[in-house]
């Protein structure tokens, strides 16, 4: 029998007003693992009045404090990292020890906020003139409304979490409908950890009418979206129309650069386990390949024999690649290799849906790529690689450059002045120079263009959830 996965409010767990809820499908399998409850719009009042009632308990505890907390939080993830993964696994696809990967990833991210909560200093303006002192103090925002999206159903919304409780701001965390219940484990991380109740909250349920509710009441001061382009625009206005301070993760096509100095198997080594990992269905994945025409029948070669040696199934075996999450990315994949194909360019690994149970697609290399073809401009979110040639540096700036995103970049040479002028101007919040570690927990996360505005992650993610305030003291 399916189990239910609870709502939590004010550190509770209870099942929705409304009794409600939705399947949770295992995308390896089909079948039903667990029924969600949806909140009622009496609960999302309730949510609002706990949210509001655990921040101010939360602003008032110390910042040593608070790190200890955060701290215990990490720990927990860790002791109980995999119970968390095969729960990961279960219910978005991707292999178990990519999931244990994250659910680590997420506790050093909870480590390292918690560092940030003690680190959060303000300045002194020396007396001026008149006679007055002026100092500059960051305070919480307030509580925070965080929306997850399903490909890193730990990391995304534990992120999150962990930004607001280091800024010392409550949380209502609402994770996707497809993976709730490893949100929901951090959650319980969380209270496990003596994070007093109140301060994080877990929700499901209509994702329209819980935005609008929560954007526009006056308790929510800070929106964290990670999710698409369209959505996050939506949002984003919607946090405008209340004045509503928001941070947007939103889509990526990540350029990797390959130019003619690079040791192909190296860059294969690195891009093939980035590329595929999650099924392609990452925002900072390496997708979009450009490589220097000098290499780029040997690149084409070797990228496509270790892609075709893959082995695709259940993440709970021992696989390289699980499913897509959800049955409606599979047209979504066969569509952009038909109009790559239409375009000019040829299947070179994969192709095609896997049949049988499960939202199975083949791991995909497509080459001689035109920018027309859609692929080279929409995200694929998905296990399809498009590769094309180029000639000189130029040029390969302004192919990378002509989509909408601006999230990650991928520079591989072997050449100091080259990778300079390559990361320069691609434009992108990250770029990975040799490396596919663009985003790790010391450093801040977000893009520019259409894939978002704000960061999430070290300083900067904690001082977005903070407000500036200048005091000036007359002596």
């Amino acid at each position: 029998m399916a189990k239910t996965l609870k709502l939590c409010i004010d550190g509770q767990w209870r099942e929705g007003g409304d009794g409600e809820v939705m399947p949770v499908v295992n995308p390896a399998t089909e079948e039903v693992v667990a029924n969600l409850c949806m909140a009622s719009a009496a609960d999302l009042n309730d949510v609002l009045d706990s949210a509001l009632r655990g921040f101010e308990v939360w602003r008032s505890v110390s910042p040593a404090e608070r790190a200890a907390h955060i701290r215990g939080v990490a720990s927990l993830l860790r002791e109980r990292i995999e119970q968390i993964a095969k729960t990961l696994t279960i219910e978005q696809g991707k292999t178990l020890s990519q999931s244990r990967w994250e659910v680590a990833g997420t506790a050093a991210y909870f480590d390292d906020l918690a560092s940030w909560a003690e680190r959060v200093y303000g300045r002194l303006v020396s007396q001026d003139g008149l006679g007055i002192t002026r100092s500059i103090v960051y305070e919480p925002i307030g509580p925070t409304f965080a929306v997850a999206p399903w490909n890193l159903p730990a990391m995304l919304p534990g992120r999150k979490i962990a930004t607001a409780l280091a800024a010392g701001c409550s949380v209502v965390v609402k994770p996707a409908k497809e993976t709730p219940e490893t949100a929901y484990l951090i959650v319980q991380c969380c209270k496990d950890a003596g994070i007093p109740d109140g301060v994080v909250n877990a929700i499901s349920g209509s994702s329209s009418a819980i935005s609008d509710t929560l954007i526009s009441s006056s308790v929510i001061r800070k929106v964290s979206f990670t999710g698409s382009t369209g959505v996050g625009k939506q949002l984003a206005q919607l946090c405008g129309l209340h004045m509503k301070k928001a941070t947007m993760e939103l889509g990526g096509h990540a350029p990797v650069i390959v130019c003619a100095d690079s040791d192909v198997e190296d860059v294969i080594d690195l891009t093939v386990a980035g590329r595929y990992s999650n099924a392609g269905q990452s925002c900072i994945a390496p997708t979009r390949f450009f490589v220097e025409r000098a290499s780029y029948e040997r690149f084409v070669e070797a990228f496509s024999a270790r892609v075709k040696a893959m082995k695709v199934g259940n993440g709970l075996d021992n696989v390289d690649m699980g499913p897509l999450t959800s049955a409606r990315r599979i047209p979504v994949m066969e569509g952009l290799v038909a109009d790559a194909k239409e375009h000019g360019a040829t299947v070179t690994a994969g192709g095609k849906r896997i049949e049988g149970k499960g939202y199975f697609f083949e791991p995909t290399v497509l080459r001689d790529v035109p920018d027309t073809a859609e692929i080279m401009f929409e995200e694929p979110f998905g296990p399809i690689t498009p590769i094309d040639a180029f000639d000189d540096l130029d040029e390969v700036i302004a192919r990378a450059n002509s989509t909408p995103y601006g999230l990650s970049s991928y520079v591989f040479t072997e050449s100091l002045s080259v990778a300079g002028y390559l990361s320069r101007n691609v434009e992108a919040g990250m770029v990975g120079v040799n490396s596919l570690n663009a985003a790790a927990p010391p450093v801040p996360f977000g893009g520019v263009r259409d894939s978002g505005i704000g960061r999430e992650g070290s300083m900067e993610g904690v001082l977005e959830s903070m407000v500036t305030k200048t005091i000036s003291t007359s002596i």
